[in-house]
């Protein structure tokens, strides 16, 4: 948690639009902390029910304007960090798992259940082009021991399509993982 004493000779800026981050980073005399604090529901509108205006507009303020602003900050910040290069397919991730509990809390009434499945890393040609050492590294990070198989993850899509095994299961992301990761 972050506490007032980390913010205490730190320079901070607490935004949602990246326009003004060079004035702000001068002003400042660089950027420690971003605080993506940028948001609005714009207006209430069923998933099913959103055009591209509506998509547009919470879009480019709930997520492009976030994205901007990190894109315009980071150069002001020292590099800290790992996993570089995976957080937009990450946060794409995110989105699907966030669409899949409103679209079930919105199909219910209809009688439609809505879950996903999150599989881990698994021995497919979406890992051709990572080095070895990175497997590896996953490998390690799986507490079953092992780089999982398509067969691994077989199993779980006729469960989520029997309505006898899961027709109480809505809303769900099945994490098909070998435990690397137990939300």
């Amino acid at each position: 948690m972050l506490q007032l004493d980390d913010l205490r000779n730190k320079s901070v800026l607490i935004t949602g639009a990246s326009s003004g981050i060079g004035a702000a980073a001068a002003a400042l005399g660089g950027l420690d902390i971003l605080i993506n604090n940028a948001g609005s529901l714009i207006r209430r509108i069923p998933i099913l029910e959103a055009d591209d205006t509506a998509l547009d507009a919470v879009f480019n303020l709930n997520a492009r304007a976030v994205i901007g602003t990190c894109q315009a900050a980071v150069p002001h910040m020292d590099a800290r960090g790992g996993g570089a290069g995976a957080g937009v397919y990450g946060s794409a991730k995110a989105f699907v798992h966030n669409l899949t509990r409103h679209l079930a809390r919105e199909l219910a009434v209809r009688h439609i259940r809505v879950n996903t499945v999150s599989p881990g890393v698994f021995d497919t040609p979406f890992h051709v082009a990572t080095p070895p050492e990175r497997m590896e590294a996953m490998r390690q990070s799986v507490v079953l021991g092992r780089i999982g198989t398509p067969e691994d993850c077989v199993g779980a899509f006729p469960f989520l399509a029997s309505q006898q095994l899961s027709g109480y299961v809505t809303g769900q992301n099945i994490h098909v993982n070998g435990g690397q990761v137990m939300p």
